[in-house]
């Protein structure tokens, strides 16, 4: 799916920083609000959310190979529970995890509620995790 969304977006898809940058010039371009529920992103945008938080994973994982998924099974109360996050970070606390596709719904959430003021989060998070890989 995000072959045909590159394509659709005319982005290539690599492991630049660049190519994540131009889908994030991308993503907040055309993000859309939901009829229903405005302050939120459209159905579709949030499958697009879950598919660019899969791709921004595999760019994670690619840097840090120590790095996996796992289904949050503690905190009951933690907004990733039973959701896939990341895992084995040795530069944070032990039970540091990263929720991507909450992270970018979020944003999207922001974008069309016009509070998102940065514009390349998706940098930001590949650089954040660089650092407590």
């Amino acid at each position: 799916e995000m072959k045909k969304l590159a394509r659709a977006a005319r982005i290539e898809l690599d492991d630049s920083e660049e190519a994540l940058q131009r889908f994030n010039d991308w993503f907040v371009m055309y993000v859309k609000p939901d009829h229903d529920r405005p302050e939120q992103a459209r159905g579709r945008w949030l499958s697009v959310c879950h598919d660019l938080s899969l791709y921004l994973a595999d760019l994670i994982i690619a840097r840090h190979p120590h790095l996996h998924w796992k289904l949050q099974k503690t905190g009951k109360r933690d907004l990733s529970y039973q959701r896939p996050v990341l895992v084995g970070f040795r530069n944070a606390h032990p039970s540091y995890t990263v929720d991507l596709d909450f992270a970018l719904t979020q944003y999207a959430g922001g974008i069309v509620r016009r509070e998102q003021e940065d514009r390349d989060l998706f940098v930001q998070i590949l650089r954040w995790n660089d650092k407590v890989a």
